[in-house]
């Protein structure tokens, strides 16, 4: 009964954290329910992964994909990933489907998938040290935030 209980109040502090945080990025009522939507929806997809197998580590790609998958509409050359096979625990995939999911929103709203010609490019690799490496980069992104250029490594 402790676990569940620690469980239930860690979900409701992260469903607090996405309101708290979606509210500043909305400009409506409508706004707010497709972001905060999006953003809970994430990590319940990231849930699905990892149950699937009984609580085991599920693949990086995967969880690319399926963020992506909305946004390319079938168009599937405009998201490239180079990867090796790599394998998430269950403790941070939750987490790591959440920066994913921001990743591809703001790409979609401002960045490579704004548009009809645009692209999204993912790297991962292994540092010197061992730890995971990802890079993200766009191509064909409006250069009307020259910010979010700057943050996307778009070129």
């Amino acid at each position: 009964m402790a676990e569940l209980n620690h469980r239930v109040r860690n979900i409701l502090n992260l469903i607090r954290g996405l309101v708290s945080q979606s509210r500043h990025d909305a400009i409506d009522v409508k706004g707010f329910a497709s972001i905060i939507g999006g953003r809970i929806s994430a990590p319940g997809t990231a849930h699905g992964s990892i149950t699937r197998e009984n609580w085991a580590p599920a693949p990086l790609e995967s969880l690319f994909r399926s963020e992506m998958k909305a946004y390319v509409a079938g168009k599937y050359d405009r998201f490239v990933i180079e990867s090796e096979r790599v394998q998430i625990a269950p403790e941070g995939y939750t987490v790591l489907a959440l920066v994913v999911h921001e990743l591809v929103t703001n790409s979609a709203k401002y960045g490579g998938l704004c548009n009809r010609s645009g692209m999204v490019r993912v790297s991962v690799s292994r540092t010197q040290r061992g730890d995971l490496a990802i890079a993200w980069r766009e191509r064909g992104a409006p250069l009307s935030n020259p910010r979010y250029a700057a943050v996307s490594g778009q070129s």
